[in-house]
């Protein structure tokens, strides 16, 4: 639903906005390019056939999939030499390092939240303000969106999990499925 929406609101700023159009759809053009990219789009499959099928953990999927990237690059398509492989792993080692300054400076923060029984005192509080489920996940969805805006998003997740997770399922709502209103919001 998510998808045909997107495409939707993109048909319609194209058609408002005259954007140029592209060459028409063609299967040719989709056999074509997905026989290039085969290679490339068999990394999902390792990764997540190893792991269900039961021949990879989790880590021995991640460093697979490494390594088969590693083969494509240098052995395949030939774009990955030393020196971008240097500067490449220095980029991802800044970005690695800033995503877990900010999870563990959240963590903490949870850790705090929780501790101090913050989580329950703001169970309570949205609890009084409707018994009605809906109304309590509107409000929800709005808090999200709102933190949205300006966090982010697994800083605000490892924040409110622990504050959010004991009022809904109070409420009755599975976890699992406020997991993925909470992903998306």
């Amino acid at each position: 639903m998510m998808a045909v929406a997107l495409m939707a609101m993109i048909a319609w700023y194209a058609k408002r906005r005259n954007y140029p159009v592209d060459s028409a759809f063609s299967i040719r053009r989709v056999a074509t390019s997905t026989k290039g990219a085969f290679l490339s789009l068999m990394t999902p499959i390792i990764v997540v056939g190893g792991i269900t099928t039961g021949i990879l953990t989790p880590t021995e999927a991640a460093i697979a999939a490494v390594a088969w990237a590693l083969f494509l690059g240098t052995v395949v398509y030939k774009s990955l030499n030393l020196k971008r492989l240097v500067v490449v792993s220095l980029k991802s080692i800044e970005t690695t390092a800033v995503v877990l300054f900010v999870v563990a400076a959240a963590s903490i923060f949870a850790w705090i939240l929780t501790n101090n029984n913050i989580a329950s005192a703001m169970a309570e509080g949205l609890m009084t303000l409707s018994d009605n489920k809906y109304v309590i996940l509107s409000i929800i969805l709005l808090l999200l969106m709102v933190i949205g805006c300006f966090m982010e998003t697994i800083a605000a997740m490892t924040i409110l999990v622990p504050v959010l997770l004991p009022t809904v399922t109070q409420l009755g709502v599975d976890p699992v499925h406020f997991g993925v209103i909470m992903v998306l919001t």
